[in-house]
């Protein structure tokens, strides 16, 4: 009786109509025959002859296979797409049945609730600026509450929800008939403006030389506006009078005359508002209003005329804020105080559902993205257009605007004012695309709620303005997205994934990272620029601007400039950077890597003249600066990720912190981005191969992902080696240098080091370590040392080159090779690459190598939680041990420990293992057979972690008793 009989009637559909029953039949548990007939008799009209009418259906999956063959409508996407956008709400129907009528249709398609809540609201039949509470709902439980909230304040302001509310402007006809972006007239393109030579035209005062935007004019008529001088129109102002009753969402707490109020918080108001009551409470004199004609449209039609306005003093979490408010009678609305956009563009806002919180707008006097000033003087300003190029203006900084030091800020802040970039010199260099798959990609322009869509306009409107872009007819079109800036703001992207997948690579290769850091030796001071839209720079080919097309809510336009989000950018880029300043990064004047420029120099006078170069050329180039990002003539300055200052060089703060902040992955791609982030800077740490091997074995692709105690230990203590990041040398080639390698069976480790003439010291250039592989773990440990020492030297290969240095090991048998006259094949291939290099050998003792040996060794012979209980098994039947046991529990003594049952020898700080005499010829073997090592450094590594009596005992017992070196020690040649 709960179900509907389904009768293929319009407005009926199957897959809703099956989906119901099978909840109902899942509640009552129907078993698969009881689904066949009770379906059969839930038929009736035309669903019931077809069932009659068809043979062989004697199940319930054939029939619910057959009924939805038959009446199931086929719908694409766009189709249930359409369906929505087309359904509006009736002035008769309720609310919730719209919703959910609009939720049956939605069901046709895999949509995600926030756009079907867009849909919802742009089918009632009201403003925008009333609805906009309802556009904030990104669930249907949350859209059902704010219907309900809306329904019922609607009725309270007699508002006409449901009627046929047009907003719609009347569509023009689109002419695709050239127009000149220089005078603005129709049949010419802006290269072959016959006005060109009178500069560009403003729109507003229909004189040249100017752009509308910077209008003297335009400027004076503002003033005056703001003024009140000579307004004689009627300002009709948005605003919706909401009842606050309901809840305390879009609500924040404001302190105004000394009394604490709600104030409600509205994005769709255009003013602020304060009732009256509210106004005589806290101020109420009435010689302090202002006259006003504005009108207020409130919500459901209702219009108010204010009592006038009032500039009011107020604070919100303990920052002081001043604002304009119109006076509204009592009956007007339920809120004391409404808080409107004319205060909201003046701060830093943010709504998370129903959260508000307001904070101060901290703008630094800078130069925004068109290239305009933004300052605090008034009137008209001189304009100095750049030929040529509608978006390259003249810029003006503030003092507090320029990082530089005080005694030279002056030259700096008359380089940076005198700037005037003027139209670009060609440097040959333009965007060409080419496709492999000349398939259009055609995408329609995705949704946007009204906020968005009038950031996009803004942006789209100001790349118009700076001939950025322009309108297309293109048959290619990429749809455009928003993406979030830090401050709140929105930064207009295009979407060119599927269009990257069909262009061919541009292969340019950029410059590698070390090679720039290795060229700031010697350098003492650093000047650091920044370009401003980097990519815009770079023109694109008339030929390939088709291909760039992206279409927005208003229309469809294709780029003149390089756009972000094109796989081919960088290289474009890249290539004209290099190109505009080849000879000054061909006599190290300045480096550049993509956008940022590194300017070297060994003092401030030779900084200031080389930055005079590079900005004349810049100038030449048309090139556009972010001046508060540049640095200027410092002695620490960070590139590339790096901390770099007098020769040395840092991992930078912010990257470190970046990594201490990582959380714990959790599946591949993570651990592969945390491993990316930590190894950019392994040249900084210590044994980096070892540590990280339980996290490279991890993004093997036969490996199972799981991250256990082993890998979170190697997390955490790569984490920990980044927070302790040395300060490294920059390599000089004219330097003392020197080469120290170790190996073990686990790794092999090299260190780069040079003496600092500061100093006088030895100080570390670069780490360098990494896992031994497949049968390189079975070498012995002389092959090993070699191993080593070819692994180091080759990958210092571009610092030794033609640089003579100084090899130091602790094995001496490697210094005795190079005057044998046999020698294994494997290690006279390792001697032949060694031929080129310039190089001495020297042997040191193991004890004077520990801090490259830290590099190689992972101490296996620690004790583990699993062999704890079998030592202390062992140390309780040993005699020696029981008896030292025994003593210590009369007293504690200054050379034994015992903790956790496990006894300790005491070495000086140091806890030495005692080894009971069961266990030390397991223990001496496995430390020899760990690269077949000789006595004396055996016991070097034993004494580390163990302690054995007669341990020289022991070690001549092995030593003895190996087969491997007894062999290896046997003489060959023709017997005597």
């Amino acid at each position: 009786e709960s179900l509907e009989k389904f009768a293929a009637e319009k407005g009926q559909d199957i897959r809703v109509w099956i989906d119901e029953f099978e909840e109902v039949a899942s509640v009552a548990r129907w078993s698969e025959e009881e689904k066949f007939l009770i379906c059969r008799k839930s038929l009736s009209g035309t669903a019931r002859n077809f069932m009659f009418a068809e043979r062989g259906i004697r199940s319930w999956a054939r029939l619910k296979k057959k009924l939805i063959q038959e009446f199931g409508e086929k719908l694409s996407t766009a189709e249930v797409h359409r369906r929505l956008s087309k359904r509006i709400k009736r002035s008769d129907e309720k609310f919730l049945d719209y919703l959910y009528e609009m939720q049956r249709i939605a069901k046709m398609a895999d949509l995600e609730e926030e756009v079907i809540c867009e849909y919802v609201c742009d089918g009632i039949p009201d403003s925008s600026t009333n609805k906009a509470i309802l556009y904030e709902a990104e669930t249907i439980r949350s859209l059902k509450k704010k219907l309900e909230r809306y329904e019922r304040l609607a009725e309270k302001t007699g508002s006409a929800i449901g009627k046929s509310v047009s907003e719609k402007k009347p569509t023009k006809k689109y002419d695709d008939s050239p127009k000149c972006f220089n005078c603005g007239e129709k049949g010419h393109k802006s290269d072959k403006c016959p006005h060109k030579e009178r500069g560009m035209k403003c729109f507003n005062c229909g004189d040249f030389g100017h752009s509308s935007r910077d209008c003297p004019k335009k400027k004076n008529d503002e003033k005056k506006t703001r003024d009140g001088a000579n307004s004689s129109k009627k300002k009709d102002v948005s605003v919706r009078i909401i009842d606050a009753e309901a809840d305390n969402d879009f609500q924040v707490k404001v302190t105004i005359g000394g009394r604490s109020v709600s104030a409600l918080v509205d994005t769709g108001s255009d003013i602020c508002v304060i009732r009256e009551d509210l106004w005589e409470s806290v101020c109420g004199n009435y010689d302090e209003i202002q006259q006003t004609s504005t009108k207020i449209h409130g919500f459901g039609g209702n219009v108010e005329k204010p009592k006038g306005k009032v500039i009011l003093d107020f604070s919100i979490d303990c920052h002081k804020y001043s604002c304009v408010f119109h006076i509204a009678a009592r009956s007007a609305m339920k809120a004391l105080l409404l808080i409107g956009r004319d205060f909201l563009m003046t701060v830093s806002h943010r709504i998370d559902h129903g959260h508000v919180s307001i904070s101060p707008l901290i703008v630094p006097h800078e130069v925004d993205d068109t290239g305009d000033t933004e300052g605090d003087e008034e009137g008209p300003q001189e304009d100095v257009p750049a030929e040529g190029s509608d978006w390259l203006l003249h810029i003006e900084i503030e003092e507090d605007a320029v990082d530089c030091p005080k005694e030279y800020r002056s030259q700096v802040e008359s380089l940076i004012t005198s700037y005037n970039p003027g139209k670009p010199e060609s440097v040959g260099v333009q965007t060409v695309i080419k496709l492999h798959d000349k398939t259009p990609v055609n995408r329609r322009p995705r949704r946007f709620a009204p906020l968005e869509k009038r950031c996009i306009e803004e942006q789209v409107h100001e790349w118009m303005t700076d001939g950025i872009v322009r309108p297309s007819v293109s048959e290619y079109a990429s749809p455009v997205t928003l993406a979030k800036k830090k401050d709140g703001s929105y930064r207009l992207c295009v979407d060119y994934r599927e269009l990257n997948s069909k262009v061919e690579r541009d292969r340019y290769p950029m410059p590698l990272i070390d090679d720039q850091l290795d060229k700031l030796v010697g350098a003492k001071v650093f000047t650091t620029l920044d370009l401003r839209n980097s990519y815009f720079h770079v023109p694109v080919d008339e030929d390939s601007r088709k291909y760039t097309a992206f279409v927005t809510h208003e229309g469809q336009y294709e780029f003149n400039k390089t756009p972000f989000g094109l796989c081919l950018s960088p290289s474009s880029f890249g290539r004209f950077i290099s190109a505009v300043f080849r000879d000054l990064i061909n006599k190290g004047v300045v480096l550049a890597f993509v956008d940022d420029l590194i300017i070297p120099s060994k003092d401030e006078e030779e900084g200031l003249k080389s930055l005079r170069t590079v900005i004349s050329t810049a100038e030449k180039a048309g090139l556009q600066f972010n001046w508060k990002k540049c640095h200027f003539l410092k002695r620490n300055v960070e590139y590339l990720g790096y901390e770099v200052s007098g020769g040395q060089i840092a991992a930078s703060k912010s990257k470190i912190e970046a990594v201490l902040n990582f959380p714990q992955p959790r599946t591949v791609k993570q651990l592969q981005r945390f491993y990316g982030m930590a190894s950019y800077f392994r040249r900084f740490i210590k044994d980096f191969a070892r540590i990280s091997r339980p996290l490279t074995m991890m993004l093997k692709k036969e490996c199972v992902f799981e991250f256990g105690s082993e890998q979170i230990h190697a997390f955490q203590i790569l984490k920990q080696a980044m927070s302790e990041a040395p300060v490294l040398q920059i390599f000089d080639q004219n330097a003392e240098t020197e080469v120290h390698t170790d190996a073990s069976k686990d790794g092999l480790a090299g260190i780069l080091l040079q003496r600092c003439p500061e100093d006088g010291q030895m100080h570390p250039c670069h780490f360098y370590s990494r896992t031994t592989q497949g049968a390189e773990v079975r070498y012995h440990s002389y092959d090993l040392e070699w191993l080593a020492v070819v692994a180091t030297v080759t990958k210092f290969r571009a610092y030794l080159l033609g640089t003579p240095f100084k090899l130091v090991t602790d094995c001496s048998a490697l210094k005795q090779t190079m005057t044998k006259k046999e020698v294994s094949p494997r290690v006279v291939k390792w001697m032949q690459i060694l031929n080129d290099y310039v190089y001495t050998t020297e042997h040191r003792p193991a004890a004077r190598m520990q801090h490259v040996d830290a590099l190689s060794r992972c101490h296996v012979m620690t004790v583990t939680s699993s062999a704890r209980s079998k030592i202390q098994a062992a140390q309780m039947r040993d005699p020696y041990i029981e008896a030292i046991t025994a003593a210590l529990k009369t007293g504690p003594h200054d050379d034994f420990v015992n903790e956790g049952g496990i006894l300790f020898k005491m070495k000086g700080e140091q806890k030495l293992l005692v080894v009971p005499e069961a266990m030390r010829s397991e223990i001496v073997r496995q430390c020899h057979s760990a690269g077949h090592i000789g006595k004396k450094k055996m016991r070097a590594k034993l004494s580390i972690e163990y302690f054995i009596p007669n341990l020289d005992e022991e070690l001549e017992k092995c030593v003895a008793n190996c087969v491997q070196c007894i062999l290896a020690e046997r003489k060959t040649g023709k017997m005597e």
